[in-house]
């Protein structure tokens, strides 16, 4: 079962919000926006638990934001970092990784944004 994701323009075109609910009933929203004095892309992610600030732009044909996640009931702060790949069949690849200490960077989250069928005119 896949989750499902409302992106929409706000803010006359300056901010991409994305409210998202997951497979298993998990929802929250990212607020993503080009910071102009940084000249970087920015994500600010905010669900019941989680919060995620992370800044980037493009690197390799990816777009590569990097800075950390918080796990509020913990206050536990960890570097964090995601990319999103467009793929050659139209969808994106959203790739998350966390950074666990001597573990170094491991797997948090991948997913494939897709058009629904709607928006494909179906």
């Amino acid at each position: 079962m896949a989750g499902s994701n409302r992106i929409s323009l706000e803010e006359r075109g300056c901010v991409l919000i994305e409210a998202w609910q997951g497979a298993q009933g998990g929802t929250g929203r990212s607020y993503n926006y080009f910071d102009p004095a940084a000249g970087m892309w920015r994500q600010n992610w905010i669900s019941p638990g989680v919060l995620i600030d992370i800044a980037g732009g493009m690197v390799g044909g990816s777009m590569a934001l990097e800075g950390h996640i918080v796990y509020t009931a913990k206050a536990q702060r960890r570097p964090f970092r995601g990319t999103w790949t467009a793929l050659p069949d139209g969808r994106v690849r959203q790739f998350f990784e966390e950074k666990r200490g001597d573990e170094g960077w491991q797997p948090w989250f991948e997913g494939f944004y897709e058009k629904s069928r709607v928006d494909k005119g179906e």
